[in-house]
């Protein structure tokens, strides 16, 4: 009777072993979570001066050169308008020796130029225009604001530059080179598929300069980042939208 039993203890755990191995030597579904992200572009104030109109808000959808806002910037003007005007005064004297005609020929065209010169400056600084197409997500400051140079005004997202962040296991890495392409779908609508490339993943080294890239886990790996980005455009997809990719391993 003993004898049975223990032969059927071992036939029992010879079953346990042969189910481990098998289903540890299957590939085994591994599901990341991530958002998505778009390149955003910052206009800053060229000059200091107040803010005289705001022609976008946030939301708004623009393309380049379209104005975003424009600035009141009295000093710079004063000092645009002195700096015309003193090659003028240091001419005058030596053209006056030709004549009254010439001196007034002279006048005239400096005075043209001048102004031309001095009204291009002064709108080049305080007029500003978007440098890209894309989404208005930020404005700053208000019509009538103070605003100091180079202080940023208007943030634009570029949606046409977008692209996933995922968090990967560092055990998970070695899948994840450089254009490798992975089936990704959006967790609002997660029965369609997107196929998205790897664009940039983080290494190991960089894990451990930088902590700003890495989380650690309950099991004491720390997770790194994968960017991928759509090999087609996804229609309407937006910054921070949640992101899941499955593969196997």
């Amino acid at each position: 009777m003993k004898k049975l039993t223990i032969i059927g203890w071992i036939t029992a755990l010879a079953v346990v072993f042969s189910l481990a191995a098998h289903f540890s030597a299957k590939p085994r579904e591994i599901e990341i979570y991530g958002v998505a992200e778009a390149a955003e572009t910052i206009v800053p104030a060229k000059v200091s001066g107040r803010m005289a109109e705001i022609y976008v808000k946030e939301g708004d959808v623009v393309k380049a050169g379209d104005i975003l806002v424009t600035l009141d910037a009295p000093e710079l003007l004063h000092s645009i308008l002195r700096a015309s005007w003193q090659p003028l005064y240091a001419a005058s004297g030596s053209t006056a020796s030709q004549g009254g005609d010439a001196l007034a020929d002279y006048i005239a065209e400096a005075l043209t130029y001048g102004a031309y010169a001095t009204v291009s400056s002064y709108l080049e600084d305080t007029i500003l225009t978007s440098p890209v197409n894309g989404e208005v997500t930020t404005v700053v400051f208000s019509r009538g604001d103070l605003v100091s140079y180079d202080f940023p005004l208007v943030t634009i997202e570029d949606y046409s530059d977008i692209w996933f962040v995922f968090n990967v296991r560092e055990d998970l890495m070695a899948d994840f080179k450089t254009g490798k392409r992975f089936k990704v779908s959006l967790l609002a609508a997660p029965e369609q598929e997107y196929e998205a490339e790897v664009i940039y993943a983080a290494s190991q080294d960089a894990a451990v300069i930088s902590n700003a890239i890495t989380i650690a886990d309950k099991a004491g790996l720390r997770r790194l980042e994968v960017y991928m980005r759509p090999v087609i455009p996804i229609a309407n997809l937006r910054p921070g939208t949640s992101a899941m990719c499955n593969f196997r391993k």
